[in-house]
């Protein structure tokens, strides 16, 4: 989560809060409860489920949390005007104005590389209304490295919030192998770190413990050695452990849709695959979307794609490179200043159309040719 309130800027992922582009030294408990109430703005959180969410280990008094909201306010309040309302005898609400941000690499880059695809943006927006009614819908980016498929996952996400949808986003690493259930791990991971995760533990039930063998921030609401599994039972661990995953989706969109994002799916392991096809058979009805992106469909493990297609509603997208009209475009929005023939002619030269790659151009060439411009 990335927004903006008053001359504030909180970045959820990076773990940080900053006036005016200046990071702000704030302790990580305050930045838990600031971003916490941000998050759960729509309603009044009360004094126990912040106890819970921030000394989820530990037995505190309300005074610890008094001085933890002090702080928060401190930062946060400007110019008088208080952000963070205590409602009497409840809890907390963050009231301040809220912007939502683009989460990923900026808001500038992913705006810029979404030049030109306003056919692309109307099937993604379409894409996320059709989740609403409380169905399974399916979505896949696909084109070369460069091409936009992030931010085109991105502007998926962000238009899922914007929708009040709960999303979760998970990308295998390119530079190394990924290890089983990565992408699980990651979504899970992300979950219980955000929210508070007494739901995902009471639906569980004895399928916590399987679910704990892979996602360490569980293991603290184990038996201690409950999580540990041995050979012999290797196989039945591994089913258990893929319904216990069905389950915490079920669980996780139980009250609110929610959005599954895969980034690099062609760069991931065969289990994490494996766990899509089967969420796919086992959440018909559930109010979420499960949406994918890759480079090679040939190195997409597990008949994954194949399954999806075979769905209703599913939606493919295929990007490729910009037209020179698009490009002209996005130099310019980088730029501020109309761009000449020439100066279209080089980057088309040197990209061939592909967002990143013009993005990363126009960058490294228009601080020594902006006379051309």
């Amino acid at each position: 989560m990335r927004v903006r309130f008053s001359d504030l800027e909180l970045d959820e992922d990076r773990r940080e809060l900053s006036r005016d582009g200046e990071p702000l030294l704030v302790e990580p408990r305050v930045f838990d409860l600031i971003a916490y109430l941000v998050r759960h703005r729509d309603r009044t959180v009360s004094k126990d489920e912040l106890l819970e969410q921030l000394w989820p280990d530990r037995d505190v008094q309300d005074g610890a949390l008094s001085v933890c909201v002090h702080r928060a306010r401190r930062l946060v309040d400007g110019g008088g005007t208080p952000a963070i309302q205590t409602e009497a005898r409840r809890g907390y609400r963050f009231i301040a104005s809220v912007r939502l941000l683009r989460e990923g690499a900026g808001a500038a880059q992913g705006r810029d590389l979404l030049v030109g695809r306003s056919r692309e943006l109307a099937e993604v927006h379409r894409a996320v209304e059709e989740v609403l009614p409380g169905r399974l819908r399916t979505f896949e980016v696909a084109g070369e490295t460069g091409v936009g498929k992030t931010a085109l996952l991105e502007e998926l996400g962000s238009y899922g919030l914007h929708h009040r949808l709960e999303v979760w986003r998970a990308a295998a690493p390119t530079d190394a192998p990924a290890e089983a259930f990565t992408l699980w791990v990651q979504l899970i991971a992300a979950y219980i770190a955000r929210y508070d995760a007494r739901p995902i533990r009471r639906a569980m039930g004895e399928h916590l413990e399987c679910l704990a063998r892979i996602v360490p921030g569980l293991r603290r609401w184990v038996t201690p050695g409950a999580a540990e599994t041995t050979a012999e039972d290797s196989d039945l661990a591994r089913l258990k452990l893929m319904n216990s995953i069905v389950l915490a989706v079920k669980a996780a969109t139980a009250h609110k849709p929610g959005m599954l994002l895969f980034d690099d799916i062609d760069h991931s392991d065969a289990d994490s695959m494996a766990e899509m096809r089967f969420v796919l058979d086992a959440c018909a009805d559930v109010p979420v979307m499960l949406g994918v992106a890759f480079s090679r469909e040939a190195d997409v493990p597990g008949g994954l794609l194949k399954q999806m297609r075979s769905l209703p509603g599913h939606r493919r997208l295929v990007l490729r490179g910009l037209d020179e009209q698009a490009v002209r475009a996005m130099l310019e929005q980088i730029s501020g200043a109309p761009v000449g023939d020439a100066i279209l002619d080089a980057a088309m030269r040197a990209t061939n159309g592909m967002p990143l790659l013009v993005e990363q151009w126009a960058r490294e060439n228009f601080s020594r040719c902006s006379g051309a411009l």
